[in-house]
C-alpha cells in the first residue's frame, strides 16, 4: 500500500494572513459574517498561499462558504465557526453524479457548510479541541421527517486535492460530518467529532469515490458510523465507476449508535486497499469492517 503521508503534500507557508474582522466580521455569535468570510475568501482567491483567520475569542455565524484553492482557513483557539439555522440561507447545489439525486431525496440538495470543489492545496486547521466549526445541527434532526430536500455536511470537498484538516473540533452536523467526493490526498489529523447520540446521519468521516486518505489521532462520538467508505449507488455508481481506493483509518476511538468503520452502505462503484489500524470501538458501535449495502429511496 502506498505510504499515505509521502503522497499528501507538506502544507505549505503562508505568505500572508489576513483576519475576517479586518472584512467586517464582527463574530458575536448574532450577527451573520457571511460577507466578511467571502470577502477574505476573494483575497486569498487572488493572492495564493494565504491564511485566513478566525480570531481567538470569536463567534462567527456564517451560511455555507465556498474555499479557494492554496488557502488555509484558520480557526484560533476559543474561537467558533457556525452555520447559520436557517435553510434559506443554504443553497441548494446538484446531486452527486454517482447518486443521481439528494442522498435522502429526489432532485438537489444542500450544500454544505464549508465547501470545495476543484479545488487544491487546501488546509482548515485549529488550534486544538477549543477550535470549534458547529454545524448547528438541532435545527436540522428537528424538521429531519418533514424535509423534502437532503441536508447539507458540515465540510465537503468535491474533485480536489492535497487537503488537510487538523487540529480542530467539529460539533452538530446537519447530516455527514467530512464527504470526500472523488478527491484525492486527504489528510485528518487530531479532529474530534461530535454529536447526539441518536443525531440523524451525523456519520464522521466519509470518503466517496475517493483516494489516499489518511484519517489518524482522532475521535469520533455522535449518531451513526464513525467511518463510512462510499463509491455510490446502484446504476448511478456503476456507470460513475470510480472507486474509493488507498484508506487508511489509524489511532481513532469511535463511539456510535451505527457501525465503527463501514464499507457501505453506497458502494456500487467499488472499494479497494482499505487499511485499519489501531482503532477503538466503543458504546454501541458494531465493530470493524462493517460491509453494508443499500438500494436508491
Amino acid at each position: 500500500m502506498l505510504s499515505l503521508l509521502l503522497a499528501i503534500a507538506a502544507v505549505t507557508s503562508a505568505k500572508e494572513t489576513i483576519s475576517v474582522a479586518s472584512y467586517g466580521a464582527r463574530c458575536d455569535g448574532a450577527t451573520e459574517d457571511t460577507a466578511a468570510f467571502e470577502a477574505a475568501l476573494a483575497h486569498a482567491g487572488a493572492h495564493a498561499h494565504t491564511t485566513i483567520l478566525v480570531p481567538p475569542g470569536a463567534r462567527c455565524l456564517i451560511a455555507p462558504i465556498n474555499l479557494t484553492s492554496h488557502t488555509t482557513l484558520r480557526i484560533a483557539g476559543n474561537a467558533t465557526v457556525a452555520g447559520v439555522a436557517d435553510a434559506a440561507r443554504w443553497p441548494l447545489i446538484p446531486g452527486a453524479p454517482s447518486y443521481g439525486q439528494g442522498r435522502d431525496h429526489p432532485g438537489p440538495r444542500y450544500t454544505s457548510l464549508v465547501h470545495g470543489e476543484h479545488v487544491e492545496d487546501v488546509t482548515i486547521q485549529g488550534e486544538g479541541p477549543t477550535s470549534v466549526l458547529d454545524g448547528n445541527g438541532q435545527y436540522w434532526w428537528d424538521q429531519v421527517h418533514s424535509m423534502t430536500v437532503t441536508r447539507g455536511h458540515l465540510i465537503e470537498f468535491m474533485y480536489s486535492k492535497d487537503i488537510r484538516i487538523y487540529d480542530l473540533s467539529m460539533r452538530d452536523s446537519p447530516f455527514w460530518n467530512n464527504h470526500f467526493y472523488d478527491s484525492e490526498r486527504v489528510h485528518v489529523r487530531n479532529v474530534h467529532i461530535s454529536a447526539k447520540d441518536n443525531s440523524p446521519n451525523t456519520d464522521g468521516w466519509d470518503p466517496d469515490s475517493a483516494r489516499d486518505v489518511l484519517v489518524e489521532r482522532s475521535t469520533y462520538v455522535g449518531g451513526d458510523d464513525c467511518v463510512a467508505i462510499k463509491s455510490g449507488w446502484d446504476c448511478f455508481g456503476v456507470a460513475y465507476g470510480k472507486p474509493s481506493r488507498n484508506i487508511t483509518i489509524r489511532d481513532v476511538n469511535c463511539t456510535g449508535s451505527k457501525a465503527g468503520i463501514a464499507i457501505g452502505s453506497e458502494m456500487s462503484g467499488g472499494v479497494e486497499d482499505v487499511l485499519v489500524q489501531r482503532v477503538n470501538i466503543l458504546g454501541k458501535a458494531n465493530g470493524i469492517a462493517h460491509v453494508k449495502t443499500g438500494v436508491a429511496p
